[in-house]
C-alpha cells in the first residue's frame, strides 16, 4: 500500500530516499563514522514535521547529491521535477573555480547566505533543516 503525498510518504520519496543512500553509501559524516545518509534523511523529516511538502522533502533528502557526490542536476529534475531540480541547485555550493581551483570557504559561506536573501522560502526552509541538523550534531 502506498500513501499519497500530502502524508510525506510517495513512491518518489522512496525513490529520492533510494537514490541518496546510494549516492552517499561511502560517505561518512565529518569526524564521526556515522553513515552520512542519515543527515539527509533527518533533513527530511524536520521538513515534514514542519508540514512542507513532499517536493520540498524530497530536496532536502537530495541537497547533497550535486555538490557532494556529483550527480547531475539535470537527472534529478528528470526524475523528480523541475520544482525539486530547482530547490537542489540552489542550495548546490560550486567548490571549485573554472580552472578547477577550490574555492575559499569564505567566499562559499558569503555567496550561499546571499543567494539565500532571494531565494524561495522552500530553498530557505531546507537550508534551515541542513543547518539544525548539523548544529545539533555539534552539540552532540
Amino acid at each position: 500500500m502506498t500513501m499519497d503525498d500530502s502524508c510525506g510518504y510517495s513512491d518518489r520519496y522512496e525513490d529520492a530516499l533510494r537514490l541518496a543512500a546510494r549516492v552517499h553509501r561511502d560517505q561518512l559524516r565529518k569526524g564521526s563514522d556515522v553513515p552520512y545518509i542519515t543527515h539527509p534523511l533527518h533533513v527530511s523529516l524536520i521538513l515534514l514535521r514542519h508540514g512542507f511538502s513532499t517536493d520540498v522533502a524530497i530536496a532536502g533528502l537530495l541537497h547533497d547529491v550535486v555538490e557532494d557526490q556529483g550527480y547531475s542536476l539535470a537527472r534529478i529534475a528528470e526524475q523528480f521535477g523541475t520544482h525539486v531540480a530547482e530547490i537542489v541547485g540552489a542550495l548546490t555550493e560550486r567548490k571549485t573555480d573554472e580552472e578547477g581551483n577550490k574555492r575559499p570557504w569564505e567566499t562559499r559561506k558569503r555567496e550561499g547566505l546571499e543567494h539565500l536573501q532571494t531565494a524561495s522560502l522552500e530553498t530557505v526552509a531546507v537550508k534551515a533543516a541542513d543547518t539544525l541538523h548539523n548544529v545539533r550534531c555539534i552539540a552532540l
